[in-house]
């Protein structure tokens, strides 16, 4: 269906919806008995934080408990520019913990366990809780165009918004974890205009093929890079594509590269909702999903799903955005395309960077 223009969002900063994963990371680093840190994390998440400070105005949908732990993650996101409406705090609700614990193998590299049993007590630690349909009607009402609905978890309510946002004109993102209820999966496959999933968590348990009304369908595949197939209407792949990944000399933490490489993807691809991604050509694919992994590569400098935002000047952050060459990442992908590496002539500063972003 074509998007309504009054419902789609025409502000400077471009909005993104999302509900799924919002949890509280605990970090330990290698040999340290304290917490590195504790954060907001989550797939959902960790990629409206990247999105806000990238210059979106971000809204999380969730419900979490009235507890200490969502208080963490409410300050967090909050002190990143992400919108807290719409995470509310109920008897019923419950605030996932997620326990990392980054080390090394006997090769020396960077190894990144998760645990969902508390290191104190050992108890079994909440995890995730959808939100109520009931709720859902609330968000619609409140951001009615969004240019992005993004969500990475199957729950009614997350089927019931992509459907709703997709009849608008947003672009609808779907990240699967897992299948779950297989009628409501097909039904979240059939939302999103894209579908991204990690290889290492697919696992052939589901059928990967682009349902007819996917625009876009991206496999990551970790150290190997990514491959893709388009069905945009500017573009349609003949076969799987294949993108190596970014080399970097220096890896300290691979947690988190997919979720930034998820946020760059979806800043450079849907600014403009359904209409301007429908408009997207094979080279502005190719440099988007490139930049996408040049965010990855970047943050896997830093420990923590996004320790770089925590480890890293602002004005680093503003150089990354606007000129990766700046931060002697010196991305090496081949593939038979040029690394995507812009001047700041050609971007500026407050389309990508958002000014609010500490």
């Amino acid at each position: 269906m074509s998007a309504r223009p009054q419902e789609v969002n025409s502000g400077i900063r471009p909005i993104a919806v999302g509900t799924g994963l919002l949890a509280l990371d605990i970090v330990y680093s290698a040999n340290r008995a304290e917490p590195l840190g504790r954060w907001a994390g989550g797939t959902c998440g960790n990629v409206l934080a990247i999105l806000s400070c990238l210059g979106w105005s971000t809204h999380p949908v969730a419900r979490l408990a009235p507890d200490e732990h969502a208080d963490l993650i409410d300050s967090d996101l909050d002190a990143w520019g992400v919108h807290l409406d719409y995470v509310t705090r109920e008897r019923l609700g419950s605030t996932p913990i997620i326990v990392h614990r980054i080390g090394r193998d006997a090769e020396g590299l960077a190894v990144h366990r998760f645990s969902f049993f508390s290191p104190d007590s050992g108890r079994r630690l909440p995890t995730y809780r959808p939100v109520p349909v009931s709720e859902i009607k609330h968000a619609l009402t409140g951001v009615p165009g969004p240019s992005v609905f993004f969500f990475d978890r199957v729950s009614r309510g997350a089927v019931d918004m992509g459907e709703a946002y997709r009849q608008r004109g947003a672009v609808v993102v779907f990240e699967p974890s897992a299948q779950g209820d297989s009628s409501l999966f097909e039904r979240a496959l059939a939302a999103a205009h894209i579908v991204k999933v990690s290889h290492e968590r697919r696992a052939d348990q589901w059928d990967l093929r682009p349902r007819q009304s996917n625009w876009l369908v991206i496999e990551t595949l970790g150290a190997n890079g990514l491959r893709f197939f388009s069905r945009l209407p500017s573009y349609q792949s003949a076969e799987w594509e294949h993108l190596p990944a970014c080399e970097l000399e220096t890896c300290r933490d691979a947690a988190g590269a997919g979720d930034w490489c998820t946020a760059g993807i979806i800043s450079s691809v849907a600014r403009q909702g359904s209409e301007g991604l429908s408009h997207l050509g094979k080279d502005e694919l190719y440099e988007s999903l490139q930049r996408g992994q040049l965010l990855a590569a970047w943050n896997c400098r830093f420990e923590g799903a996004r320790g770089g935002l925590y480890s890293a000047l602002r004005e680093e952050l503003r150089k990354l955005v606007v000129d990766p060459s700046l931060l002697r990442l010196e991305p090496r992908c081949g593939g038979g395309i040029r690394g995507w590496i812009p001047s700041p002539a050609d971007v500026p500063k407050a389309e990508y960077l958002s000014e609010t972003c500490p």
